[in-house]
């Protein structure tokens, strides 16, 4: 049971992170390691946001900001922020119309 919660958990870690061992996956491998998405996601976010809790740079918020987006886009591959990209340029292509 906990072999199995381990190798889908680093499959979905290595599919949506840089974090991991990256290679290609089938479809069938991917499904089956959606239910681990929810950890990949609080793993990225605590490792992304735990050096701005404990204090790193508390007196440059402008500077911890930055820092958590340029981590954010690296650790993920700029995942979040590609799809973002996509909603508005699917927004831009609708008004040009």
């Amino acid at each position: 049971m906990l072999t199995r919660f381990w190798t889908e958990y680093m499959t979905a870690l290595s599919f949506m992170t840089r974090l991991g061992c990256a290679r290609m996956y089938s479809n069938e491998e991917i499904a089956a390691t959606m239910r681990q998405f929810y950890a990949v996601g609080l793993t990225v976010g605590a490792l992304i946001t735990l050096p701005f809790a404990l204090g790193a740079f508390s007196q440059h918020p402008w500077v911890q900001a930055w820092l958590w987006v340029f981590l954010s886009i690296w650790v993920t591959r700029a995942l979040h922020w590609d799809g973002w990209a996509d909603i508005w340029g699917w927004m831009g292509e609708l008004c040009s119309r």
